[in-house]
Formats: structure tokens, sequence, C-alpha cells
């Protein structure tokens, strides 16, 4: 997987589909997903996710 630009760290693109997937395959229970995009002059997808371990509740 290609990485991008970042100012802080090392990022790379993953659709909040892919990273939802991957979170469940780890045990983890996909709460909410929020994605937008940017106004900028070259915009780019930004996403959180909110997750819990599984039948932590």
């Amino acid at each position: 997987m290609e990485t991008f630009d970042h100012a802080i760290v090392k990022a790379y693109p993953w659709s909040a589909e892919a990273l939802g997937d991957e979170l469940r395959d780890a045990g983890f229970e996909v709460i909410e997903t929020h994605t937008r995009t940017g106004f900028h002059s070259k915009p780019r997808p930004h996403g959180a996710i909110l997750a819990q371990l599984a039948n932590a509740r």
C-alpha cells in the first residue's frame, strides 16, 4: 500500500469500510463510522471509527 504525505507520520489510505473490516476481523465491534472530505484545493477524505472489543459491554 502506498503512503501519502502527512506532517507527523507516514500515512496510509484506508477506506472506512476496509478499516472496519480489519477491526471486526480483530475482534472489535464497530459502533460508529464517520467520513468527510475537506474543502481544500486537493481534498482528501478523512474518517473516524468508534469501535470496542466485542462482548465488552
